[in-house]
């Protein structure tokens, strides 16, 4: 009976279709209320359809980071919204050697019309990175946002290269340059298990949590093992195989 009061939503092809006849009068021609309905459902019909277009270029969009991401950055976007991505970017040379810094990518409605913005979680000393807000420059590279040329992969790829390209900080002086990334790679890991701001309701996916060294150790023996089912013992949180008794009580008992 629920279903059956429902009315069935209107198509936006159709909302569209009545738009357009009622643009098609000639002026002076008057507009019926029913009509005037017509036209305002049109309009939000037209913008959840638009929205969803745009869904789907985002859809896309992740496909091509998962094909070209570089080595040694994660992204998965928010489990709230598709116009959110987090991100992890691992440095393993240069200045910035041995830095995790995590990032969140924003994206704008208008997305693929305008560019998006990428800004970091943890004070980055760096040319093209706000010193205060943490939002990386584009401009030097995306003057302007052509979604025939540009990707949100690229956007990943130039993040990377402001960490490792020289070119990026040669005009800087070199001593206090490299005294200052290091206390940004030193605060980054101090950040690093801290629970990002509001990182329930903002659908984080990416979170760092510190690990227990005993189930570690076990973990890295069962992979060199080639175990390759396991579980973890309720009494002792060890790693064991599937019915492998626990070390730590009689078998009755594990």
């Amino acid at each position: 009976a629920l279903f059956g009061s429902m009315s069935k939503p209107q198509s936006p092809w159709s909302a569209f279709h009545s738009t357009v006849a009622i643009a098609a009068r000639g002026p002076g021609t008057p507009v019926r209320h029913h009509e005037t309905a017509i036209e305002t459902s049109a309009g939000s019909a037209l913008d959840e359809f638009s929205g969803c277009l745009t869904d789907v270029d985002l859809l896309l969009e992740y496909k091509l980071l998962c094909l070209n991401c570089p080595s040694g950055v994660y992204v998965l976007p928010s489990s709230k919204s598709l116009y959110e991505w987090h991100g992890v970017l691992f440095v393993h040379s240069g200045p910035y050697r041995e830095g995790i810094f995590k990032f969140t990518i924003y994206i704008p409605d208008s997305f693929p019309r305008m560019r998006p913005m990428l800004r970091f979680h943890s004070k980055v000393y760096h040319p093209y990175i706000h010193m205060h807000n943490g939002v990386l420059n584009m401009s030097r590279v995306f003057p302007s946002w052509d979604p025939a040329k540009h990707h949100l992969w690229h956007v990943i790829q130039y993040t990377k290269q402001c960490f490792y390209s020289q070119d990026m900080w040669q005009d800087c002086e070199q001593a206090t340059f490299t005294a200052q990334a290091q206390q940004c790679v030193i605060a980054s890991l101090r950040t690093l298990f801290d629970p990002q701001e509001d990182s329930e309701n903002s659908g984080n996916l990416i979170n760092f949590h510190e690990v227990d060294a005993k189930l570690y150790t076990q973990a890295k023996k069962t992979l060199l093992a080639g175990v390759s089912q396991v579980i973890i013992c309720n009494c002792c949180s060890l790693m064991v195989s599937p019915g492998q008794p626990c070390r730590n009580y009689p078998k009755s008992q594990s």
